[in-house]
């Protein structure tokens, strides 16, 4: 990417590559609804757009590196999320995969959770509204 391109173009152009990441990798909601995945997704999208910012005014070099680290502990988030869901995964190791790919994102431990699907998503949704400005960055 040209260092010289505008903010705007910079932002719009990374965000493009990490949103088709997230929107084409069927893996991160292959147990969920098109409903069920949407607060997900939304999340997702809103801790790229978050990164992508905050790496703005940085290189390419340097920017890269920040942006797939988060969209790989996004990506764990919302794998644990659907291990969860799978009645034949073991629901402790999928939450502790969720902490830990909370913990990489700056976030806290989950909340304790709920067997039924709907609270279980519901509460994870919740957790991670939360924990989050609307804009995917942490709460101090």
């Amino acid at each position: 990417m040209s260092p010289y391109l505008r903010d705007d173009e910079r932002f719009r152009l990374r965000r493009r590559d990490a949103i088709e990441w997230l929107l084409g990798n069927e893996a991160l909601r292959r147990r969920l609804t098109d409903e069920e995945a949407r607060p997900l997704l939304a999340w997702a999208e809103q801790t790229i757009d978050a990164v992508v910012r905050r790496t703005l005014r940085l290189p390419d070099e340097e920017a890269t590196p920040r942006i797939e680290a988060t969209l790989d502990a996004v990506g764990a988030l919302l794998r644990a999320v659907n291990r969860l869901l799978d009645p034949e995964d073991d629901a402790a190791d999928a939450t502790a995969r969720l902490a830990d790919a909370a913990a990489r994102l700056g976030l806290p431990p989950p909340p304790p959770l709920p067997a039924e699907r709907e609270a279980l998503l519901e509460t994870i949704t919740a957790w991670l509204e939360t924990h989050t400005d609307g804009t995917g960055a942490e709460h101090p």
